[in-house]
């Protein structure tokens, strides 16, 4: 069986105060190590179980935090150490999410020569004034540095994060970065929607009146015009977020949406397969704890029901380009799909869900229905663009 295999590194140079995911302030080499030893104590725990011995994994994923802040040595080491303990297919993606500012040249080149593929920079603005609000460190020149020393070094496929939806951020801020990304000619860009997240300082400046959350009419506005601005210079749209030049959508990433089976390490990391979801503890001194008393540093679990796993299925599937193939879901899950869901859709189409004839037709692609939010094509139920915009509201009308 296929999976994905990622690596949580927590450090971060500064933290930003819009970030949601687990991470620490860097504070030298000497924390780094210790993280790294339990790392590998993680590693060496689950290579010896017998299910993570079945898995043969076709992605690497280096994610943070800034994984970035590793040496390029320190990267290599862990490379070879899952290469000895897990077993990989051939055609590995290998990725690390990278920042501007915490490589250079011959780091980039390092990190080629050590089996890394592919970079994901986290750029999310190409304006300085963004960038001071988002709290990074780096500059928009160092951002355009950072890419063109990639290609220097080796990199043929490299991703750009960027975000929009900022407090004061025009559409015409947002298409400037659009265009500035594309002129660097990515294999693939990924635009977020700023969010305001319960914990992080950003949501504490809003609670106090020192940001304004924008309208949603706004950051509607910015992904809707990223859609049509990236499609048309080439990109795939291939999920929400995601757009990629052909033949390089995220490998990695597309395992959490197709159902794969996938292993986190690392302090927060989570992990799939089976049915189980579980998850590692946000702490760092818990994680080294757990690890340091030959444990594994599981902090939660659950199993899906027959009803979530089918529900996530949808889910998941609208939040790709070509959406859920409706025949495959009712021979995969044994079930009926629009005796299930047809007053789910019946919020969305005109057209009697319970007529038998009809629905046949769509689940055999011999009619298409579309509504403002969702279209059937082909025996695919899909978003639309205007859809995509609101893909959380309308996937919750399933539940």
């Amino acid at each position: 069986m296929t999976a994905g295999l990622y690596i949580h590194i927590p450090f971060c140079p500064q933290i930003c105060g819009y970030c949601d995911f687990y991470k620490v302030a860097h504070r030298g080499e000497a924390q780094v190590q210790s993280y790294l030893n339990s790392l590998k104590k993680e590693i060496l725990l689950y290579s010896r179980e017998p299910r993570i011995q079945n898995l043969t994994f076709e992605t690497l994923y280096f994610g943070g935090g800034t994984p970035s802040l590793l040496s390029a040595s320190e990267i290599h080491k862990l490379i070879e150490l899952v290469f000895c303990r897990f077993q990989f297919a051939g055609n590995l993606e290998v990725t690390v999410e990278t920042d501007p500012g915490t490589v250079d040249l011959p780091k980039l080149q390092a990190f080629r020569a050590a089996g890394v593929n592919r970079l994901s920079l986290g750029i999310q603005s190409f304006q300085d004034d963004e960038l001071k609000f988002l709290d990074r460190t780096h500059h928009s020149d160092e951002a355009i540095a950072t890419f063109e020393m990639a290609r220097r070094a080796g990199f043929e496929n490299i991703s750009i994060d960027l975000m929009f939806g900022l407090p004061g951020q025009s559409l015409s801020d947002w298409e400037k970065n659009l265009q500035t990304a594309v002129k660097l000619a990515p294999e693939h860009i990924s635009p977020y929607c700023l969010t305001f997240e319960l914990g992080t300082p950003l949501m504490n400046k809003l609670r106090k009146g020192l940001v304004q959350k924008p309208l949603d009419a706004r950051p509607r506005a910015m992904y809707l015009r990223a859609i049509d601005f990236l499609g048309g210079c080439g990109f795939e749209h291939y999920e929400v977020s995601n757009f990629a030049k052909a033949g390089f959508r995220s490998r990695h990433n597309l395992k959490y949406w197709d159902g794969s089976p996938y292993l986190g390490l690392g302090a927060s990391a989570h992990s799939f397969w089976e049915k189980r979801r579980f998850w590692n503890v946000r702490h760092l001194k818990k994680y080294h704890g757990a690890l340091a008393s030959g444990c594994l540093p599981i902090e939660g679990e659950e199993f899906l029901t027959l009803e979530k796993e089918r529900l996530e299925r949808i889910f998941l599937a609208l939040r790709q380009r070509g959406g859920l193939h409706v025949k495959t879901f009712e021979e995969e899950q044994r079930l009926p799909f629009f005796e299930n869901y047809g007053a789910a859709l019946s919020k969305f189409f005109d057209g009697d869900f319970r007529d038998e004839a009809f629905t046949k037709e769509l689940i055999n692609g011999e009619r298409t229905l579309k509504s403002d939010w969702l279209e059937f094509h082909g025996g695919h139920l899909r978003l639309t663009n205007a859809g995509f915009a609101v893909c959380d509201s309308i996937c919750a009308e399933f539940l």
